[in-house]
């Protein structure tokens, strides 16, 4: 894994915890979720994440689209 992040031919994306919408109900949860995440990011892969997708097939919330922005 290390080894095509490093290439570059593998990536992350939202770099969330966990399911943003799923496993955050309120807003400062979805916050706190992809600080966890992106701080893992760094520390085990020296990555920064800096693109957000999350498909969601029963939508998002009203603030996911602003928070993500």
């Amino acid at each position: 894994m290390r080894k095509l992040i490093k290439e570059g031919r593998f990536s992350f994306v939202n770099g969330g915890y966990a399911a943003s919408d799923e496993a955050c109900p309120i807003y400062s949860d979805l916050i706190e979720n992809i600080k966890i995440g992106h701080e893992f990011l760094k520390k085990e892969f020296n990555v920064t994440v800096d693109h957000v997708w999350n498909a969601d097939s029963f939508g998002h919330s009203a603030e996911a689209a602003k928070l993500f922005k």
